[in-house]
């Protein structure tokens, strides 16, 4: 089973863009890789030579926006499966392999999607808070992580690829698109990529173009107040990520989801344990780390909103208790090797992380 993934770069080399290949590169599934290269840098023309068995395509130069630059993608590749990163996402170690076995499994399945991490610097900040199975909502959210959605040939091409007037709602229009024909989706809840959030990125950016195309889909399926909500929401999630008073927004936010029985998936709380007494001692959440840097030896930096007695667990070895806000975690952690961190605590069912940074 082949993937192809295009990679549309932009106008401006981006370096990270080495860690998008490398994630393509160590994945077990076979996979062609297109790469549409506005940039023409010649950083990235070096780039790529390390990566030749990878790369089915190459254009430098010009194109007629991101959507289009996809799309030249997916046409030049002959495949089974297909997807596109962004030069600031890369996937889990284990994403196609994921993928590429329920595709196998169920002949009838069209989309295969899971979840996302969110990075912000170097800090991952928590699960992607839409990604949810699939339901109409897709018709008012966008409830599908991209780079973490790949879809079978058959059902793409039947619905014409991406919507090339669109440039920042492209992903949710195909999903609903696909929906709408009939494609059959499966949902996992297993990390399959890592998003970058940042203020430099067109995820970070609102405007009146992008205001338009969040209201388009859901005005067309769920009437003028539904799309008024879901451009709400958006601007509310924008502002609590990019504002200028983000602590604010996020804290309206936080009360919405609250009031509206929506949970703060921030980090998701995966189960519990007996801890011996009478209490359960709740899991709070499992994430999995990996990167595609040289280094093997990383230390983690974990953030918590208070002091709590804690259990941290690294790959399987030895917990270590912590009761402080803040905990310091040398890791031996190869490139492209995964290993899950656990967080148990005796108090609370949600998780108060914040943040897991490399240091």
């Amino acid at each position: 089973m082949d993937f192809v993934i295009t990679i549309p770069a932009g106008p401006d080399f981006d370096p990270r863009m080495k860690l998008t290949l490398e994630s393509l590169h160590i994945q077990k599934a076979k996979v062609k890789a297109a790469l549409c290269d506005v940039s023409d840098d010649p950083k990235c023309h070096a780039l790529i030579q390390s990566y030749e068995d990878l790369i089915s395509y190459t254009r430098h130069g010009p194109d007629k926006g991101q959507s289009d630059a996809i799309n030249e993608g997916w046409r030049a590749v002959q495949g089974d499966i297909y997807g596109w990163l962004n030069v600031d996402d890369f996937l889990a170690p284990d994403a196609l392999e994921i993928a590429e076995r329920i595709f196998t499994d169920n002949p009838d399945i069209d989309v295969v999607y899971g979840q996302s991490l969110i990075m912000e610097g170097k800090s991952f900040i928590g699960l992607h808070s839409e990604v949810r199975p699939i339901t109409d909502d897709i018709y008012r959210s966008n409830i599908i992580s991209q780079p973490s959605c790949f879809v079978r040939r058959s059902a793409l091409f039947n619905v014409g690829l991406l919507d090339v007037d669109l440039h920042y709602t492209m992903d949710w229009d195909l999903w609903a698109r696909l929906y709408e024909a009939g494609a059959k989706f499966h949902y996992v809840p297993e990390v399959l990529s890592v998003v970058a959030w940042e203020q430099t990125t067109k995820t970070a950016s609102f405007n009146m173009q992008r205001y338009k195309e969040l209201l388009r889909l859901p005005r067309r399926h769920a009437g003028r107040y539904a799309a008024q909500r879901t451009a709400l929401s958006f601007l509310l999630e924008h502002l609590s990520q990019y504002g200028f008073a983000k602590p604010v927004f996020k804290t309206l936010l936080r009360s919405i989801r609250k009031k509206n029985a929506v949970p703060d998936r921030r980090w998701r709380p995966v189960g519990t344990k007996a801890d011996g007494g009478s209490n359960a001692q709740n899991i709070m959440c499992e994430v999995p780390l990996f990167h595609y840097e040289d280094s093997r030896d990383v230390t983690l930096a974990l953030g918590f909103t208070h002091a709590a007695k804690r259990q941290i667990e690294v790959g399987g070895e030895a917990p270590i208790t912590h009761e402080k806000p803040h905990a310091d975690i040398d890791v031996r952690l190869s490139s492209g090797q995964a290993k899950i961190i656990r967080i148990t605590s005796a108090q609370g069912h949600m998780s108060d992380l914040r943040s897991i940074t490399w240091k």
